[in-house]
């Protein structure tokens, strides 16, 4: 029912991306929708040649086991960049809002590889200064693990053409990379691969510091490289037009003036409703 259209290339063709794995191919067609001045891109692997378990990875969010999910986020990561490639989108910064986008930063890599004509230590040198990385999750269970069999399964062809074999591949996704029993976690992969972390408030800043401070031997805890940008909402925007009412009648009708402003406050913390949100993309 949204006004999405195909998106086409610059000669007038429907876009698709193929990302290869051990098992197959997985293939998806890329819709394009108009966001006021902006464009989303929508992967849709319901396409023929699929299999039928695959048609459905495009279809919902957080389902399935591990092997659902890390094909998920194949085709978030890498073929969410190589969309962007296809319309001839070569970003300046790349935000990878969760690690669930993680895989984004070996496909650029990749595609510098290929590009400039350099080894893989370079290009994920290069790449890590374009990349910067959100981290939402303060409970370890919350961050994506996944075995080496996973990742050789569909991480391999990938990892081929990078030429790293599965030991240095996994190494990326530990924070002990000689460590085999650890399994490979898409947010060390994503710390790895950016040039500056940041958690959603202050206290979940100091969470996720304290978290990740094995990754960083001998840095101080207060000087792990994981900042905060706190969580917002444009007010006006978001804000139904019924609770503006109820906004207006309990706060004064000048509150979105005051609601920004710590100093001046809101009238008391019973009457003022509060609003927590968390908003992802791709």
């Amino acid at each position: 029912m949204l006004p999405t259209e195909r998106a086409k290339t610059a000669d007038g063709k429907p876009v698709r991306v193929t990302i290869d794995t051990r098992g197959g191919p997985i293939a998806a067609r890329v819709w394009k929708l108009a966001v006021g001045r902006n464009m989303l891109l929508l992967l849709d692997t319901d396409v023929e040649g699929n299999r039928p378990e695959d048609r459905e990875l495009s279809s919902r969010l957080y389902g399935g086991d591990h092997g659902v999910r890390i094909r998920q986020e194949l085709l978030l990561g890498v073929g969410g960049v190589r969309a962007l490639a296809a319309l001839d989108i070569i970003p300046g910064v790349v935000h990878l809002n969760e690690g669930h986008s993680a895989f984004a930063a070996l496909e650029l890599a990749r595609q510098r590889m290929e590009r400039e004509g350099i080894g893989v230590d370079e290009a994920m040198s290069r790449v890590s200064q374009q990349v910067v990385f959100t981290t939402h999750t303060p409970v370890p269970a919350g961050h994506d693990r996944f075995t080496a069999d996973a990742i050789d399964q569909h991480l391999g062809p990938l990892g081929d053409a990078l030429g790293l074999d599965l030991d240095r591949l996994m190494g990326l996704g530990r924070v002990n990379p000689s460590d085999g029993n650890e399994t490979f976690c898409m947010t060390v992969l994503a710390l790895k691969l950016s040039r500056k972390a940041n958690a959603v408030s202050s206290l979940h800043g100091e969470v996720s510091r304290a978290m990740w401070t094995s990754l960083y031997p001998g840095v101080a805890l207060e000087r792990v490289p994981i900042g905060h940008i706190t969580n917002g909402v444009h007010v006006p925007s978001w804000l139904a037009p019924p609770m503006r009412r109820v906004f207006d009648r309990h706060l004064g009708p000048d509150w979105t003036q005051r609601s920004a402003d710590p100093g001046r406050g809101m009238p008391s913390r019973r009457s003022t409703p509060a609003s927590c949100g968390r908003r992802t993309s791709s």
